[in-house]
């Protein structure tokens, strides 16, 4: 009988998890993983302040959000 012809157990051997290793940190090195990770990170902490500016200019017109500023405030001070 093959090793082909068995049933796969799901396990990896260690060639194969070495050789999957090797190839996710050459494709880590050559995509720049890290560098772009960053970016997407910047744009989005970025992206979020307009949004939250803009979110916290239509919560103030409603009366309920006095309290919540006072809690806020109480909380930060």
């Amino acid at each position: 009988m093959l090793p082909a012809d068995l049933p796969d157990s799901g396990v990896m051997h260690p060639p194969r998890m070495r050789d999957l290793m090797r190839f996710a940190l050459r494709r880590l090195n050559e995509e720049h993983l890290p560098q772009v990770a960053g970016s997407l990170t910047f744009t989005t902490v970025l992206a979020l302040v307009p949004l939250l500016t803009i979110a916290f200019a239509i919560f103030t017109t409603f009366p309920l959000f006095n309290t919540l500023r006072a809690s806020l405030e109480v909380y930060f001070a």
